[in-house]
């Protein structure tokens, strides 16, 4: 199409015809509306874009000289204009039979769009001048139906969004998801339902829910089997199950299964949404959750009646201290034709048993003082492998399975054989008709999965201790209580129930774990965990001599039992030593300050009211720095439980003896 601008400014024509010529149009331009009326009457045009303040003869001269010329009247007249910019010169344009007035400047898309919208009106005025009513109406119902057809194609795209949105959402789901019809047949299901039946998506094809899941309840046919689906079909409304669910070729899993109708405008249910969800790793969290809080409730219940028997045995031992001590003298004093020499060895032999019993109290309440040294645990199992074999009997046969590459680990050797013993006597009440009783210890690492399910144990390297036996086993009641203190599987009288009481308190005193692995009529093993220790192990010490040295020297005896005190410096005394005698720190305290000659050791119970023997030991040590240090005790506190602190004969454990008590303060007064 062809269009004239009129416009007496040079840089508007330019940027006009620039405009104009980039759009595809055909341009002449002309100064003013004479020249234009001499290029519109010479050549033929589609439209004329003119300025309105022009010389010799403005735009609204030139718009209304067009409109009364039969042969220019049909062309459209745009005004383009910066001056006049008001309504009522719009109006007046408008009025002369102008098409447009736009006020400079526009956007050149924008007017760009206004010229292509006058010129199409232009056009369709001719058509419509030009063609006969049934052409007319041909043409409306054409355009007619292209604003249909087109409205129909915008909707079809928006229904293939849709489509496409809900595929990837039913593609991706997590959860199972599968349509099925009335003969329980799947119509349709996504890749996680196919996951769960262990098949490929196409697979799924032809099969009922029941097939593709391998449900338990198959075939389905009972009608109260519990399947939601059948449920939904028979109900109407949703349903949600539990079952056990077997995936093709993996373990049986749960899954909780959901089902929501498909219904017909008539309400008739024609398919039902099937959802599978897997909850075997919830259902396996949950029953960890359990075992953990079973076995908070244990350690809580072993620390409660651990600080009972902790304080029983305490006292217990200051009686028993007593009892041997006097009955050390009075045998020392006795000839070996006395006839009270039988009932004396019957009241020391008696004495020691409760002693031992005592012990395990102690051990049981992990208030006990351990000695522990950096030992190889392999070479322990060797030590009391010869005694173990004569406990358990011929019939049971005794294999050990032991690493030598192991690294050491920090025990008291003693209590250590001691769990070794009560595990295997165990073991062989467990085989009354013989069988295999297998020792193994090894370098293991324990992961995370392992700590999370066992309470108080940090992933890491451990060393193992496992006695297996192939006895009778236990079920899962007997081994939730089996380290309960008095509980006991055995018949009335042949057993204390301490046992295995004392076992785990020997393994938590020692810094590690044990656990029982049995079920009933497959044996039982026992697991002990004990970490590794960063020294090398070192070689057993030899046993104290029994024999009772002497000395001169003064010490300073501080028991706030009467018995013990008494007992203690007789025993003293009779060795040659200067004793002084007091009940309290407070009261040793005094005698330091008010005695005159040296004083060489400082013998103290280590619990005493108001005034602990360590924090009596602090003020003795800061006004005479050179006075050596053994405590006694019947149990140790908490803070006294790391040995580091301490020498090799820093501590004397109650009930004690008249050699023991020897020998301890000569090791520690002839300490360099």
């Amino acid at each position: 199409m062809r269009i004239v601008v009129v416009d007496d400014v040079e840089e508007n024509r330019y940027f006009l015809e620039a405009l104009l010529r980039g759009s595809g149009y055909e341009v002449a331009s002309t100064h003013n509306g004479e020249e234009a009326l001499v290029e519109l009457r010479g050549a033929e045009a589609d439209l004329v874009i003119s300025d309105i303040l022009m010389p010799v003869m403005d735009g609204y001269q030139l718009c209304r000289t067009m409109k009364t010329d039969p042969k220019l009247a049909s062309i459209p007249v745009v005004f383009y204009t910066a001056t006049y910019t008001s309504d009522a010169d719009r109006d007046f344009a408008l009025g002369l039979g102008a098409s447009r007035f736009i006020v400079k400047p526009a956007e050149p898309e924008e007017f760009i769009g206004i010229i292509r919208e006058v010129l199409a009106d232009a056009e369709r005025g001719h058509l419509k001048a030009a063609e006969p009513a049934i052409v007319r109406e041909q043409n409306f119902h054409r355009e007619h139906d292209l604003r249909v057809t087109k409205k129909l194609e915008k909707k079809i795209e928006e229904l293939e969004a849709a489509r496409k949105l809900l595929q990837d959402v039913f593609q991706s789901m997590g959860e199972g998801l599968a349509v099925i019809g009335p003969d329980l047949r799947i119509r349709l299901a996504n890749p996680a339902y196919a996951a769960l039946a262990g098949v490929d998506d196409t697979a799924l094809a032809g099969l009922t829910c029941f097939e593709a899941t391998r449900c338990e309840q198959r075939p389905c046919d009972n009608p109260a089997c519990g399947c939601p689906v059948r449920e939904t079909f028979a109900t109407g409304a949703p349903a949600v199950a539990s079952h056990a669910h077997a995936s093709r070729g993996r373990e049986t899993i749960e899954t909780e299964v959901r089902s929501y109708p498909i219904r017909e405008p008539s309400g008739e249910v024609t398919a039902v949404i099937e959802i599978v969800r897997d909850i075997s790793e919830g259902k396996r969290a949950e029953e960890a959750e359990i075992a953990l809080r079973r076995q908070l409730e244990q350690a809580q219940k072993m620390e409660a009646v651990g600080r009972l028997a902790g304080g029983i045995a305490h006292d217990f031992n200051n009686l028993l201290t007593v009892i041997l001590g006097r009955t050390n003298i009075a045998l020392g004093a006795a000839s070996t034709e006395d006839a009270l020499r039988v009932e004396l060895e019957e009241i020391q032999t008696a004495a020691e048993r409760a002693a031992a019993l005592t012990n395990q109290l102690l051990v049981f309440s992990r208030k006990q003082i351990l000695q522990p040294r950096v030992v190889d645990l392999s070479e322990v199992v060797e030590g009391v492998g010869k005694m173990l074999r004569r406990l358990i009997g011929e019939d049971i046969e005794v294999v050990t399975v032991l690493s030598r590459d192991l690294p050491a680990v920090r025990v008291d050797p003693g209590q250590m054989e001691q769990v070794i013993l009560n595990l295997g006597v165990n073991a062989r009440d467990a085989m009354p008709h013989g069988g295999r009783l297998t020792i193994e210890t090894a370098d293991v690492l324990l992961d995370e999965d392992y700590a999370s399910r066992h309470t108080g144990v940090a992933p890491g390297r451990y060393v193992m201790l496992a006695i297996s036996d192939t006895g009778t086993g236990m079920d899962s009641e007997t081994t939730a209580r089996i380290f309960d203190p008095f509980f006991t599987t055995k018949e009335a009288g042949k057993g204390t129930g301490l046992g295995l009481s004392v076992v785990h308190g020997i393994v938590q005193q020692s810094g590690g774990s044990i656990w029982v692995y049995s079920e009933k009529g497959e044996g039982t093993t026992f697991k002990i965990y004990l970490p590794p220790a960063p020294e090398r192990a070192a070689s057993r010490l030899a046993a104290i001599p029994e024999l009772v040295p002497r000395g001169d020297e003064t010490i300073l005896l501080v028991e706030d039992e009467a018995a013990v005190r008494r007992l203690a410096a007789t025993v003293l005394r009779s060795n040659g030593y200067t004793v002084l005698e007091a009940s309290s720190g407070d009261e040793a305290l005094s005698l330091l300050s008010t005695t005159a000659g040296r004083i060489h050791l400082l013998l103290t119970d280590f619990v005493m009211p108001r005034m602990t023997g360590r924090e009596l030991a602090e003020r003795v040590s800061a006004v005479s720095p050179e006075i050596r240090v053994l405590y006694m005790s019947g149990y140790t506190d908490t803070g006294f439980e790391d040995r580091a602190m301490l020498g090799p004969s820093d501590f004397l454990q109650k009930p004690f003896t008249r050699v023991a008590l020897s020998q301890w303060v000569r090791e520690v007064l002839d300490r360099s």
